[in-house]
């Protein structure tokens, strides 16, 4: 039989446990600063094995050399702000993030007492939803928007309807908005990466329990929200036309810019598929006749 290590050996073993750990572990002090970020946090960020910056440091620095966390804003000090007020407001947190790298990290903030902060992050990348989840009623091809048999994507929403678990249950249909006329060479070319980049950011927005799927050859997208109220729901979708935007901004060919409009819609006890559907595309009708780059949710 082994012995067991002593107090200062297990000291030791902890920390080189954290050390080794592919989790992202950080420690700020009562002022913010960085005491102690193992080696996979320090990668995440870009961060130099002895840098202790302050995290409003680290985020500034961080933003401005293209690392660590991806910020889709046009106005980083107001994006700052809003996040300063969130940090620390309760003794623990809990939200998704996403990387420059394309990492999506579910991070967790603990405050202790004394006003030290413990932030520990996992990367959700390729997880899948455990059996007997909800995520077990959505075919798993849904996650790949372009690819998806539009039949598959509104059987899934039929699966849902019936499952009080689900409830309640949101529904957003999406599309990129039609961009100014153009016959340059390469137009049809740009305008498939558009699409091909739309659902790949599509993917990126949602939470595991969520489908997604093409729903008809006019690339409209349908987006299944299980457990997501109004307010969550608009929440996800806003997420993700500010994140097409700014995409969209960013991209070259013949047209560049652009943006997507959506329609969401509360499904109602009982109702049907089709009639969600019918009230979710009016919805998006009505976003893209107001000029498009936006979202209006249908009431009924």
């Amino acid at each position: 039989m082994s012995e067991l290590p002593s107090a200062s050996h297990s000291g030791e073993l902890l920390l080189q446990l954290q050390q080794d750990s592919p989790l992202l572990v950080a420690v700020f002090d009562a002022g913010d600063v960085l005491r102690h970020a193992n080696a996979a946090y320090r990668q995440a960020y870009g961060l130099e094995p002895e840098s202790c910056p302050s995290w409003t440091e680290q985020m500034h620095s961080r933003h401005q050399a293209g690392l660590g966390q991806l910020i889709y804003t046009d106005d980083f000090e107001a994006w700052l702000a809003l996040a300063l007020a969130r940090r620390r407001s309760q003794p623990y947190r809990a939200f998704e993030l996403e990387l420059v790298d394309g990492r999506r990290i579910w991070m967790t903030e603990t405050l202790h007492a004394s006003g030290w902060l413990l932030c520990v992050g996992s990367d959700l990348s390729g997880l899948r939803m455990p059996a007997g989840s909800l995520a077990e009623h959505a075919d798993d091809g849904l996650r790949v928007p372009e690819l998806t048999d539009p039949r598959s994507t509104v059987q899934a929403l039929q699966r849902l309807l019936p499952l009080g678990e689900a409830w309640p249950l949101s529904v957003a249909m999406l599309a990129l908005d039609a961009g100014p006329a153009s016959e340059a060479e390469g137009a049809a070319e740009v305008a498939q990466a558009r699409q091909r980049e739309f659902g790949r950011h599509l993917q990126a927005c949602i939470r595991r329990e969520d489908a997604c799927g093409r729903l008809n050859e006019q690339h409209h997208y349908l987006l299944i929200l299980p457990t997501a109220g109004p307010g969550q729901a608009r929440a996800i979708v806003e997420r993700l036309l500010t994140r097409m935007r700014y995409a969209l901004a960013k991209q070259a060919g013949p047209e560049p810019g652009g943006s997507c409009s959506a329609g969401l819609a509360q499904a109602n006890w009982g109702e049907s598929a089709e009639t969600v559907l019918q009230r979710v595309a009016h919805a998006l009708e009505l976003a893209r006749a107001a000029g498009g780059d936006q979202l209006v949710a249908d009431e009924a």
